[in-house]
């Protein structure tokens, strides 16, 4: 069976789905690769990237998806060609050319930026300071 590496992003508007949530979470242990959680004043996100088989995702997506109180949304990719070949054909760092003539635009972001949640952005090493 073809493994596939995906994530899932689960909306928890009833937190009394919590412990339901959790067992589930716990029976596929073993394709979770990392869980995050991100509480806010009246619901709740839940991130999680996994790596299965699609009979073992297809079991935990559909399982989280029938717990009242809850939304899930998914997304899969394949973990790549059989012969270690990776699909796309290459590097996901793409760049494109600048079009011809175009002025070249460099925007930095300044080292005490912030989010609109507060977080910091930014680097603290950036040389166009």
């Amino acid at each position: 069976m073809e493994k596939r590496i995906g994530t899932v992003i689960i909306y928890v508007g009833d937190r009394q789905s919590a412990p339901q949530l959790n067992e589930v979470l716990s029976r596929h242990a073993d394709i979770i690769i990392c869980r995050q959680g991100f509480p806010r004043q009246n619901y709740s996100l839940i991130s999680v990237v996994f790596e299965g088989t699609t009979d073992r995702i297809g079991s935990l997506t559909g399982q989280l998806g029938r717990i009242d109180g809850l939304e899930v949304k998914s997304a899969l990719l394949p973990m790549g060609h059989p012969d270690g070949v990776p699909l796309g054909g290459g590097s996901s760092q793409q760049t494109a050319a600048p079009h011809r003539g175009a002025p070249s635009v460099e925007k930095t972001i300044p080292t005490n930026s912030r989010t609109p949640s507060g977080c910091p952005i930014g680097r603290k090493d950036n040389p166009n300071k």
